[in-house]
């Protein structure tokens, strides 16, 4: 969210698939089994269907940096 050319809030949506959790350990150089066995709840949950979820939140400090005429 920007209010009068500064940024206020930001947001985004979180990944709810295990196959896109995997290729995101992938990237960082590990495989299937190592993420299965570090982060095997998470990955279980994912598999069961956790639903698509994301969120916003406005950073304070940006606001009281607006309201007081700060740069």
């Amino acid at each position: 969210m920007v209010c009068n050319g500064f940024e206020i809030a930001s947001g985004g949506i979180r990944n709810h698939l295990p196959e896109t959790m995997v290729k995101a350990f992938e990237t960082v150089g590990l495989n299937r089994e190592t993420v299965e066995e570090r982060f095997g709840g998470l990955y279980r949950a994912f598999q069961y269907g956790a639903p698509p979820h994301g969120g916003m939140a406005a950073g304070i400090d940006r606001v009281v940096m607006l309201l007081v005429g700060a740069r």
